[in-house]
C-alpha cells in the first residue's frame, strides 16, 4: 500500500509539472491531463480537487497584441476561463470543460472583443492547417 501511495504521489508531481508547462497547442491535451490528475487524486483518497493541487490561474497564456486572452475573457465571463489554445478552444469552469472561443464571444456579446480576437485566432488556425510558421 505504501508503494502505491508513493507511486501516485510521484505521478501527481510529474503531472503537475506537465500541466503547468502546457504548450498551448491543444486544450484537449490539457483537459486529459487534468482528468488524469483528478483520477490520481481519487486514488490517493485525500478528498482533494485538481484546484487544491494545481493553480490553474498559472497556466501558460496565449498573448495577442499584448493581451493575455484567457485572462481578458475571464474578466468578461460569468465563469472561469482557465486557458485558450492556438486553435480557438478554451478550458473553462471549475469542474473543467472545453468549449470553442466562438461560443464564449457569442455569450459575452461584445462586438469589439469579437473583432479583436477572432482574426488572430483564425490566422492561427490557417497557419496550423497549412503548416505555415
Amino acid at each position: 500500500m505504501q508503494y502505491q501511495q508513493e507511486y501516485v504521489e510521484g505521478h501527481i508531481s510529474v503531472l503537475t509539472q506537465r500541466i503547468l508547462g502546457w504548450d498551448m497547442a491543444d486544450v484537449d491535451d490539457l483537459f486529459y491531463q487534468l482528468m488524469a490528475m483528478k483520477h490520481l487524486l481519487h486514488l490517493q483518497g485525500k478528498n482533494l480537487s485538481v484546484h487544491d493541487v494545481v493553480d490553474l490561474s498559472k497556466l501558460p497564456q496565449l498573448k495577442v497584441r499584448g493581451v493575455y486572452l484567457a485572462k481578458k475573457l475571464n474578466e468578461l465571463c460569468s465563469y472561469p476561463v482557465w486557458a485558450l489554445d492556438k486553435s480557438g478552444f478554451c478550458l473553462v469552469e471549475n469542474d473543467v470543460d472545453v468549449v470553442p472561443l466562438d461560443s464564449i464571444i457569442d455569450e459575452i456579446g461584445d462586438p469589439a472583443l469579437n473583432k479583436y480576437l477572432i482574426p488572430d485566432i483564425k490566422l492561427q488556425r490557417v497557419k496550423q492547417i497549412t503548416g505555415e510558421r
